[in-house]
């Protein structure tokens, strides 16, 4: 994005979870009826989003850390 011009400010993922479709179980190597989390990235200027994946992986395959500032 630099090289267009453009300085992301913020990425932002909101994480869900679903039974995988059958394309996708075919190309993780998983089975009908396995759960997949889908994070949905958006990255953002400070006027718009820019850009914007789903990632789609399997559960076991995917851990979700976070810090949250105490004051």
């Amino acid at each position: 994005m630099r090289e267009i011009g453009r300085h992301i400010e913020t990425a932002q993922e909101v994480v869900t979870a679903r039974p995988v479709l059958a394309a996708e179980a075919d190309r993780l190597g998983e089975a009908l009826g396995s759960v997949v989390m889908v994070i949905a990235r958006t990255y953002a200027t400070a006027d718009r989003p820019v850009e914007t994946a789903e990632i789609v992986v399997p559960v076991d395959r995917y851990e979700l850390a976070y810090v949250i500032p105490v004051e």
